[in-house]
């Protein structure tokens, strides 16, 4: 089973490369439910909800077709795919984007923590779940 799970989360990550999150050819999928940038919006509104995104504390969103910031993260930390609560959105099955959230820097600081990912369904629409930085 685990070398199954594996196999599934390495095709998942293969598939980054070529704009994973994207609908197979075939599968009778039109549309998106909705844009990229209403995308983001639905992920801002989810982190709002969660007292993440705050005046004193605003977030700038990073989304691109091919989950780039995602990508880049999964190939730094390989394992991060076989997390519970990566393995819970059963990303490998489904058309997502993962829109990058952090902490916008202010003139002459750094900041560290506060990120967060969004997982948003391409073809429902839906929030799949959401990942938390450190």
């Amino acid at each position: 089973m685990k070398t199954v799970l594996l196999l599934i989360a390495l095709i998942g990550l293969v598939c980054a490369g070529d704009g994973c999150g994207s609908p197979p050819a075939g599968t009778g999928t039109s549309q998106p439910a909705l844009t990229l940038g209403q995308a983001v919006e639905r992920a801002r509104t989810e982190l709002r909800r969660l007292g993440r995104d705050t005046p004193d504390r605003p977030l700038v969103s990073q989304a691109d077709d091919a989950n780039s910031a995602w990508t880049q993260r999964t190939r730094r930390i390989p394992s991060l795919l076989q997390s519970p609560q990566v393995q819970s959105m059963k990303l490998a099955e489904r058309s997502y984007w993962a829109i990058y959230f952090a902490p916008q820097p202010t003139a002459g600081s750094t900041i560290k923590g506060g990120d967060a990912y969004v997982f948003i369904d391409r073809v429902t629409g839906e929030v799949m779940g959401t990942l938390f930085g450190k």
